[in-house]
C-alpha cells in the first residue's frame, strides 16, 4: 500500500535527535520525504537540524528547519510564520519532541517534572494552537501525536512525568480531534511500544551507568511478544499511513505499535 503525500508540507518537531543516529523525529522526517511530502523540521539543536535536512536531501528530497523550544510559544509561532512565508501552508502535524524524566512521584523532581509537562505535553498545544486554523484551510490536513505505552500504565521503572504527560497527550488528541473533525483536520495519537531509539539508549547510560546496555536491550526484547523491539520505522511508516489518504476516516483514535505488548494488560 503506498502512502502518497505529494505537494503536502509537514512539520515535524523534534526532527534532530542525535548525531550520526536515526532518531525517531529524523526517521519521520524521512519518510514523509519519501511518501512526497516536504518536511520543515523543528528541533532545539541547530546541528540536529542541520543534519536531518541534510540527510533529507542527500535522497533528492527538500527539506528545511528552525530552530526552536516548542514549549515556548513566542518560538513555535515563529518557526510556524517561517514555514508559512517559506511555502505558503502547512499540511501535516507531527507532534515528536519529547524528553524523559525517571522517577516515582517522590523522587523526582519538581523542575523534572514541570519541563515533561512542558516538552511532552504543552509543547503539542502549543503547535496545535498555532497550526489549526492552517490546517482547517488544507485539503487532507493531518495531526499525529507521539505517545507512549507507559501512558497506559505499562511503565517498567517508575517514570510518573514521563507517564503522565504521555497520558495528557492521549486525551489532548481525542479533543482536537473532535473539535476539528468538522473542518477536515484529522488528529491522531501513536502509542509507541518498545523502540530502540538513540534517546532510550542515552537514558540506559544516564540513569542505569553501571550497568551493561546489552542486557537492558535484551530485557526489552523480551517484554515485546513479538520477541524483539521495533524500530524508529515501524513509527515513521505508521506516521505516514496516518497523515496519508489511506488513513481518511480514522480520526481520533490512539494507534498502537507495540509487538503486542499491550495486549498482555487489557
Amino acid at each position: 500500500m503506498q502512502c502518497n503525500l505529494s505537494g503536502q508540507v509537514a512539520i515535524v518537531t523534534g526532527g534532530g535527535g542525535v548525531a550520526g543516529e536515526w532518531s525517531l523525529g529524523k526517521a519521520i522526517a524521512l519518510s514523509l520525504a519519501k511518501a512526497g511530502a516536504i518536511p520543515f523540521v523543528l528541533d532545539l539543536n541547530r546541528d540536529a537540524a542541520e543534519e536531518t535536512c541534510a540527510a533529507i536531501k542527500q535522497e533528492g528530497f527538500e527539506c528545511s528547519f528552525a530552530v526552536a523550544d516548542v514549549s515556548v510559544d513566542s518560538e513555535v509561532d515563529a518557526a510556524v510564520q517561517a514555514c508559512v512565508k517559506q511555502y505558503g501552508k502547512v499540511d501535516i502535524l507531527v507532534n515528536n519532541a519529547g524528553i524523559m524524566a525517571m522517577g516515582g512521584v517522590t523522587e523526582v523532581s519538581e523542575a523534572d517534572f514541570d519541563r515533561s509537562l512542558a516538552v511532552n505535553l504543552k509543547a503539542m498545544y502549543l503547535t496545535s494552537r498555532h497550526l489549526v486554523p492552517l490546517l482547517r484551510d488544507s485539503q487532507n490536513a493531518s495531526i499525529v501525536n507521539i505517545s507512549s505505552i507507559n501512558s497506559l500504565g505499562f511503565a517498567s521503572v517508575p517514570q510518573v512525568a514521563y507517564c503522565v504527560s504521555k497520558a495528557g497527550v492521549n486525551s489532548l488528541t481525542e479533543q482536537i480531534a473532535l473539535e476539528n473533525a468538522a473542518f477536515g483536520v484529522r488528529c491522531n495519537t501513536i502509542v509507541v511500544g518498545m523502540i530502540n531509539t538513540p534517546m532510550v539508549m542515552n537514558s540506559i547510560r544516564r540513569f542505569a551507568p553501571d550497568a551493561d546496555p546489552a542486557d537492558i536491550l535484551a530485557g526489552r526484547d523480551a517484554a515485546v511478544p513479538l520477541g524483539k523491539q521495533g524500530t524508529v520505522w515501524d513509527i515513521a511508516n505508521s506516521t505516514v499511513f496516518l497523515c496519508s489518504d489511506k488513513a481518511k476516516f480514522i480520526n481520533g483514535t490512539k494507534l498502537i505499535v507495540d509487538g503486542g505488548e499491550a495486549a498482555r494488560f487489557r
